[in-house]
């Protein structure tokens, strides 16, 4: 094991990043190997080590604690997995994407254009309050801490009063669909 100097380390100076790199580079790419095919090892190096000279201090006071592998070693699974989830939303966004161009466009159309008016009703069968908070959380795309900070409720309350909204526009809709099913 190299000696690390922190002071050397806090300075950045290029020998301590150097010695830093050598000592602990081919141990995460090692991990990244392990972790996950999908990680290239230098691109997960480079990510550890761009974190960790942006805080020269924190650098090195972990080195200077005999913290500092424990660290890295952490912080490189915590990229991986970052790099892991957003590899499974770009996959699932794809899925989405590649199956709504395989549905005819004019069914889409005409789906959208029965369920619009459907859902137009409802809304108009709710209280004016359900009404408004349903629109600050999909029209206005308004947080629960937003909304509750708007209405003077406390966050917990606005859930309770959105889920109750929703339920009560579910229960319109579904009346609807078996009105029409009996006319049908």
């Amino acid at each position: 094991m190299i000696p690390i100097d922190a002071e050397k380390l806090r300075a950045r100076e290029e020998g301590a990043l150097g010695d830093l790199y050598k000592e602990l580079a081919p141990a995460i790419a090692r991990f990244a190997g392990r972790f996950h095919p999908s990680i290239d090892p230098d691109d997960l190096v480079s990510e550890v080590f761009l974190q960790l000279v942006r805080d020269p201090d924190r650098l090195a006071d972990l080195a200077a604690s005999g913290n500092l592998r424990a660290f890295c070693l952490r912080l490189a699974r915590n990229v991986a997995l970052h790099h892991i989830r957003r590899i499974r939303r770009a996959t699932a966004l794809e899925t989405v994407y590649e199956s709504s161009l395989s549905m005819p466009q004019h069914r889409i159309d005409e789906d959208f254009t029965e369920e619009r008016e459907l859902i137009i009703a409802a809304l108009a069968g709710l209280k004016e309050s359900e009404r408004a908070l349903i629109k600050m959380r999909f029209i206005e795309e308004l947080s629960d801490g937003e909304i509750a900070q708007t209405l003077g409720l406390s966050q917990g309350g606005v859930r309770v009063k959105f889920h109750r909204a929703l339920r009560h526009l579910r229960d319109i809709l579904q009346n609807q669909r078996r009105g029409q099913a009996s006319e049908g």
